[in-house]
């Protein structure tokens, strides 16, 4: 085994000493993940660092010190269970297990080994080939995903070890807790050596127009992930950071425990996606800064309970994942009267960072992602050619920093037509103002191509959206034998009326021109969307 020269590092500070001091932060010398943990078990041991519900029952807080020691005992532990240099550690838990699933994440990047969560909506069937491809060697789930578990070990020719946390893990199964086993402290110098360059994350995209891919992040991506994610919002050691994402997104493990941990923050993993129950544990727990997609905001805004509570403990609400209107905003800034409301942008394989709209412009420009990359992000805005573009305009968003991503696995394609010279492009089209602040105009694959005319699928949905009666909208193409494609619209009704099909056309028409008001429309009860809140285009599709 190679030892680390990470055990002659000096993190921390001198008991008394103010960890926020103008000489930075003990994360700023952080080079590898496991660094972040270390600073602040040195620094600030007996803080709280996350708050999360365990699979074994109830909710439990783990401080800086026993975060840092719990996870270097499962990284040893793994290493005795054959896990080596490189190899993925896969964890399929939800926020019911937050525990189990952030000592796993944080064990197996201090083992040399690859994090690799995965999604816990996915059937085994689904499980099965994300496991096959990316070659996992480990595999830990919580009681509900025992079957997928199962699928797993008897599809690969190499099944992982499986480590199962809950009462009744079977077939060969290794109890969870058995890498929480510890015969003496174990620190940095008995693990093996991490290097910046080593892969860190695997993270499968969203796969919302096609097969999930799957990214991959070096321990210097994610520690500069780490930082830009941190400052962008301006976390402070006092802070308490509530979010409801799940944590095997980036949203969960990037913009959640990495935003959180790298100022010294206490990070609570919500398990609740309800309105009423999330925001009294917001106001329970004295949350500053909260994060989520604004689907749960304007149930949040809407529910009976928001008279009944007081959230003026939040200085800050983060959104993102879907655009919002002034309306909603407004409603935001009811719901949280004292907090800045920002809008935010980032994708898997940005390491999550991406741009902001600051709170000061979130009514007069609502809906737009800003005009600047977070500290440490560059931007551009490209036509088909690769040229910046002209402001106003409408061109691809293009992202670069040190937190964007190696590359997807085994997909050099992918990776080549993605990562160019440098920049990371994104495939989001964006509409630019004059004063270069941007909106998400359309993903390039949704622009629809009805007879020769390109058609934003967007700007369809915002017109159909903008009916009082109607909740949200979404919209894909068909082909057409004729047209070459033509437009499929579902709309979700705000409450018990139902307009016309012909009503909705005509509330169309004098928003936007006549051969982008689709024929066919048609009502759905809830659009399907992924853990993230983007809309699953390609379910509708199939609908269609």
């Amino acid at each position: 085994m190679c030892f680390t020269r990470r055990a002659e590092r000096s993190f921390g500070a001198e008991r008394g000493r103010n960890p926020m001091s103008d000489h930075g932060i003990p994360t700023d010398n952080a080079e590898v993940v496991g660094d972040i943990y270390a600073a602040w078990a040195g620094a600030t041991p007996d803080a709280s660092a996350i708050t999360a519900a365990s699979a074994y029952g109830g909710r439990r807080t783990l401080t800086y010190r026993e975060l840092d020691e719990l996870s270097n005992v499962v990284a040893s532990n793994l290493v005795r269970h054959g896990i080596t240099r490189g190899q993925r550690v896969a964890f399929l838990t939800s926020n019911n297990a937050g525990i189990e699933g952030v000592l796993t994440y944080a064990g197996a990047h201090k083992a040399a080994a690859v994090a690799l969560p995965i999604n816990g909506r996915l059937t085994p069937a689904e499980v099965v080939p994300l496991a096959r491809h990316a070659e996992i060697s480990a595999l830990v789930v919580e009681g509900a995903y025992l079957e997928h578990a199962r699928a797993v070990c008897e599809q690969l020719a190499t099944p992982p070890v499986v480590f199962a946390a809950c009462e009744q893990a079977t077939d060969g199964m290794v109890d969870f807790r058995r890498l929480l086993d510890s015969d003496g402290p174990v620190t940095a110098a008995d693990l093996p050596s991490v290097e910046p360059s080593d892969m860190a994350d695997w993270l499968f995209t969203s796969g919302t127009t096609a097969a999930p891919k799957c990214v991959m992040l070096t321990h210097a991506n994610c520690v500069a992930a780490a930082h830009i994610l941190s400052r962008f919002p301006g976390t402070r050691h006092e802070d308490i950071l509530l979010t409801p994402f799940p944590f095997f997104t980036s949203s969960g493990v990037h913009t959640s425990l990495f935003t959180s941990a790298t100022a010294g923050a206490h990070y609570v993993m919500s398990v609740n996606v309800e309105a009423e129950p999330l925001m009294r544990e917001i106001e329970e727990v004295g949350a500053t800064i909260v994060g989520a997609v604004p689907s749960i905001f304007g149930y949040m805004a809407k529910s009976p309970a928001a008279a009944e509570v007081d959230l003026s403990c939040v200085r800050l609400a983060f959104h993102g994942g879907a655009p919002v209107s002034p309306h909603q905003v407004a409603q935001y800034q009811r719901l949280f009267p004292r907090a800045e409301i920002m809008n935010v942008f980032g994708q898997t394989e940005s390491g999550n960072p991406g741009t902001t709209l600051p709170g000061k412009h979130a009514l007069s420009k609502a809906g737009s992602i800003g005009r600047a990359g977070m500290p440490g992000v560059s931007t551009r805005v490209v036509d088909d050619e690769g040229t910046d573009i002209a402001f106003p305009g409408v061109g691809e968003l293009l992202l670069r920093s040190k937190a964007t991503m190696a590359g997807y696995f085994r997909n050099e394609e992918e990776t080549a037509r993605t990562l160019r010279d440098g920049w990371l492009h994104t495939g989001d089209l964006v509409r630019v103002d004059d004063e270069g602040f941007m909106w998400v105009h359309d993903r390039k694959k949704d622009i629809i191509i009805r007879g020769g005319h390109n058609i934003a699928s967007i700007e369809v949905e915002n017109a159909l959206s903008s009916h009082p009666a109607i909740h949200e909208a979404a919209v894909v193409s068909k082909p057409h034998p004729d047209l070459g494609e033509d437009l499929i619209a579902f709309v979700v009704a705000d409450g018990e009326e139902r307009p016309t099909i012909d009503e909705l056309r005509a509330h169309c028409v004098p928003l936007i021109a006549d051969f982008k008001i689709p024929r066919d429309i048609r009502y759905i009860d809830s659009l399907p969307r992924n853990p993230t809140g983007k809309v699953l285009k390609r379910e509708l599709r199939e609908h269609g």
